[in-house]
């Protein structure tokens, strides 16, 4: 039965021995999950869904700038037509999260033949608006840059045509500069219904490290104009670790409950769930309460081994920030999990240990399971934790609490002719505080190195 955290006054000094002074995930989560291509996503509305109004055309913005005339001309149908084919690529956007599995390799090779077809297309495509648009929106979602190279070279319209496609390519191109530029007045408007929700996505990847708020409005508003489209839920992924980076646990709960009803099946699961565990490790321990259910739902959803895997990274990763309910949930999780007398459980044993042993009242039920766990069955690295955490153990059996107990230690040490019982209790807490420091210098000369082991402890990715 695993027991209730309970927060205890520990020195913090010895603690810190055997807690990883971890770097904040800011960059982590920031940059996304780049396997999955979180910033080549596209969503999708039809014009009349209520994400875009044809009588915005040719107004004037709150970015002083004149909106961009939408053309709604017929569009053609012979041949190879880019509106056509980034069509096709939407419905399969559709299909993927929707949960159907089976359309992300297919997604994949489309994206290939899709960029392959573009580039043969006669070059009187070019000069239809939707087809540069198409364009554009093709090379937000990772396709072939050189689709745009043909297009503008080709196209004979005017500037306020090709200015979408100018503005794809440079974020295709990773100019910082050049898509700074264009994002920092971005204005919906300026794009066809069916494209302002990718734009403006891409807009809050662009506006990110330059102003954070309103990187996060971006996100927002791609979710409301591409509601139920691919583009929301990589929008919603992102939003959790905002929440994280902004240690705001309600908003956090929020985000994860929308997710989970709207995107349940979706492929990219994995790392909507590494993006959770990420950010409750930076809320705090006062709010763990609230995420903690929400977090028991989610890894419920796993397969056996895959929550195995995700609880025992997160124990580890939790110890090593100091966020000690957080670890006990996750060992207490993965015990219930883990095979008996096996490797993995005597490492969710010593990171039970760790996160039970800081706390007065659960100092000695800490170190009753440290002296269950077999050194033999840990890894190097985790044998050199168990080795730390058990010299640490040794060094708490004297009572911080209780003064009575602890004084007689100390006052050997101090002046038996004090002048009054005031300065005797100030020498008192002098002597004892110098006397703990000295305790504990070697345990502290060896914590770098300790973080460093626990940094390089192999992390388990859920795929």
């Amino acid at each position: 039965m695993a027991l209730s955290y309970k927060p205890g006054s520990v020195l913090p000094l010895l603690f810190a021995a055997f807690v990883m002074a971890a770097q904040p995930l800011g960059a982590a989560l920031a940059s996304g999950s780049a396997s999955h291509g979180e910033e080549n996503v596209s969503g999708h509305a039809d014009a009349g869904d209520g994400h875009g109004n044809a009588g915005e055309e040719g107004t004037q913005t709150d970015h002083d700038h004149a909106a961009r005339r939408l053309s709604y001309d017929p569009l053609p149908t012979e041949g190879i037509q880019p509106w056509m084919l980034v069509r096709d690529l939407q419905l399969l956007q559709d299909m993927l999260v929707g949960g159907e599995a089976s359309a992300l390799e297919q997604y994949r090779q489309e994206i290939l033949i899709v960029g392959a077809r573009m580039k043969r297309a006669d070059r009187s495509v070019w000069n239809i608006q939707r087809n540069l648009d198409a364009a554009a929106t093709f090379l937000l979602i990772g396709g072939d840059p050189l689709v745009a190279e043909i297009a503008l070279k080709t196209t004979t319209l005017t500037d306020s045509d090709v200015l979408p496609l100018k503005v794809a390519k440079a974020y295709a191109d990773k100019d910082v500069k050049t898509a700074i530029k264009y994002f920092s007045s971005f204005s919906a408007a300026d794009y066809p219904p069916s494209m302002r929700g990718q734009f403006a996505f891409a807009a809050s990847v662009v506006m990110a490290n330059i102003d954070a708020a309103k990187a996060e409005n971006l996100l927002n508003a791609s979710r409301r104009l591409s509601a139920g489209t691919l583009i929301e839920e990589t929008a919603l992924r992102r939003l959790v670790q905002i929440a994280g980076l902004k240690k705001d646990a309600r908003q956090l709960s929020h985000l994860v409950r929308n997710y989970n009803e709207r995107f349940p099946d979706s492929p990219y699961f994995g790392d909507f769930v590494r993006a959770f565990y990420q950010s409750s490790l930076l809320v705090t321990e006062e709010d763990f309460p609230l995420i903690e259910p929400l977090l028991r739902e989610v890894v419920a959803r796993l397969s056996p081994d895959k929550r195995l895997n995700v609880v025992s990274l997160i124990a580890e990763k939790a110890i090593g920030f100091g966020r000690l309910p957080l670890a006990l949930w996750a060992a207490d999780t993965g015990l219930e999990l883990v095979k008996p007398d096996s490797g993995v459980e005597h490492q969710l044993s010593l990171y039970r240990a760790a996160a039970l042993l800081p706390n007065r009242e659960t100092m000695n039920d800490a170190k009753v399971l440290l002296g269950r766990i077999s050194r033999e069955w840990l890894d190097r690295d985790h044998a050199r934790l168990f080795d730390a955490v058990t010299e640490l153990a040794g060094r708490l059996d004297f009572d911080f609490e209780n003064s009575e107990l602890a004084q007689p230690r100390v006052r050997m040490v101090l002046p038996q002719d004090a002048a009054d019982r005031q300065a005797e209790n100030e020498e008192m807490k002098t002597a004892m505080a110098s006397e703990i420091a000295a305790e504990s210098q070697p345990i502290l000369m060896r914590r770098d190195a300790l973080f460093k082991q626990l940094d390089d402890l192999e992390t388990v990715e859920l795929k």
